[in-house]
Order: structure tokens, then C-alpha cells, then sequence
């Protein structure tokens, strides 16, 4: 569906083949859920790609606003990972990350696949209303649900040791993420919406599609108190020596 914040957070990565059970264990029990319950996280949503090696998995998150991200309970969950999410790190590779100011979208839908576009505006100068009518011409048709258009802010430095914090070769990078009842629908529309925007100067590095897994709300997980949600030990039990 249109996402509600002013801001959102892409991010794509691969993990360990040997972890794959234990990734989408901890990242749909723990990890997600605790960043969602950081005040001013509207909601996450797991995307997988599983015919795919590299680029698997794209996670999205909807933002109040970027300040969520300099804030402190985000630091914290950053500086401080639970034992599970430390196990999990090493693990990670092929990480990117995009923080983006949301400047266009439409949609009334959450789509069973999804594409994200990472595309240079380094050669756009247009107004916001453009890209909203661009945009908002691909919408409700050809089965396209959802559209989410966002200029990616500074990154600050994250503690992967395998992190990519460069976003392509990108000067003024973007993110249009596209949601669809399916793959097919996604293939048919996205070239066009592609085309709208390189009119506009917009020009696309890189595009993957990725299928819907799950969507964690804040309203869900969200402790009465406002602290950190505890650490899911029970499950991270299961995986200890194996």
C-alpha cells in the first residue's frame, strides 16, 4: 500500500547458503520485529528472491521520517546487537543500504511481488508533481498496486564488515520500489514506468523483483513501555551448534 511516512529504508543482501533456515528465522522473529519497535518505524516488509544467488533477499522499511534513523533508540540496536543478531552479521554479505526521503507514490495496495529500481538523478530537475504524475499514470492498471519513489539521503557508516555503503556509481542516487499482484504483472509494467522516468532524466541502474514474505507493523510489536523488545533466546537456542 502507499506508504505513510515521509521516508523509507531499502536495503538488499545475501546471506550465508549454509544459514538460509536460521537468516529468515532470526530476521522475521527478531530482527525486523525490533526495529519496527523503535518509535517512528511505521512498518517492515520481507521480500525473497529464491531462484536467485545474489541480491535475494530486499527488506523495506516506512519511516515517520529519516530522523528515526539518527536517533537514539536506533543507535542503540545498531551499537548494541542482541546475541543472536551478533551470531548473524558474519553472516551477511552482498549488503546495501539505501535511507530515502519518500517524493512520490501512490497506491492503495501491498502486492505479492515487488521490484526495487535504483536508478541516478544526476541528469533530473523536475518537479515533485512530474514525478507524481509519472508516476501515478502506472497505478491501479496492468496490475500494478503500489508505487514508492525516494532520493536517497547520506548513509551513515554501518558495522558490517561486508557492507557495500557505496550505492552503485550513482551521484544523485534513488529508489523507486514497484508493487504488483504478481511477477508477470511487474514485467509487463515495469519497463514502461522505466521509460516515464528516463524522459524525466531519471536513468535506471539496476532492477530486481522480489516476492512478498511478510509485513510487521509497529502497532504490533511495540512494548507498552517503549524499550527494546527481548531478544528471542528461544529460538536463537536452536541454532547454537548446528
Amino acid at each position: 500500500m502507499h506508504l505513510q511516512g515521509t521516508a523509507f529504508l531499502a536495503l538488499w543482501n545475501d546471506v550465508d547458503p549454509a544459514r538460509a533456515a536460521e537468516y529468515d528465522a532470526w530476521h522475521t522473529h527478531e530482527h525486523v520485529p525490533e526495529r519496527v519497535a523503535i518509535a517512528g518505524m511505521i512498518a517492515g516488509r520481507r521480500y525473497r528472491a529464491a531462484e536467485r544467488a545474489q541480491r535475494r533477499y530486499f527488506t523495506l522499511y516506512d519511516l515517520a521520517s529519516l530522523a528515526v534513523l539518527d536517533g537514539a533508540p536506533y543507535a542503540a540496536v545498531v551499537a548494541e546487537p542482541t546475541p543472536w543478531s551478533r551470531r548473524m552479521r558474519p553472516a551477511l554479505t552482498h549488503f546495501l543500504r539505501a535511507p530515502c526521503a519518500r517524493i512520490a507514490g501512490a497506491g492503495r495496495a501491498t502486492g505479492g511481488s515487488a521490484a526495487s529500481v535504483r536508478i541516478d538523478g544526476a541528469h533530473a530537475d523536475v518537479e515533485s508533481s512530474a514525478l507524481q504524475d509519472a508516476l501515478g499514470e502506472g497505478v491501479d492498471r496492468d496490475g500494478i498496486v503500489a508505487l514508492h519513489f525516494g532520493a536517497m539521503a547520506a548513509a551513515p557508516s554501518f558495522p558490517l564488515a561486508n557492507a557495500d555503503e557505496v550505492f552503485l556509481a550513482a551521484r544523485r542516487p534513488h529508489v523507486l520500489v514497484i508493487e504488483a499482484v504478481d511477477r508477470a504483472a511487474l514485467a509487463f509494467a515495469t519497463p514502461a514506468l522505466i521509460s516515464r522516468l528516463a524522459r524525466l532524466g531519471f536513468a535506471a541502474l539496476a532492477e530486481d523483483r522480489f516476492d512478498f514474505v511478510l509485513e510487521v507493523t509497529h502497532a504490533a510489536v511495540a512494548t507498552a513501555d517503549g524499550r527494546r523488545p527481548a531478544p528471542r533466546e528461544d529460538l536463537r537456542a536452536r541454532w547454537e551448534g548446528a
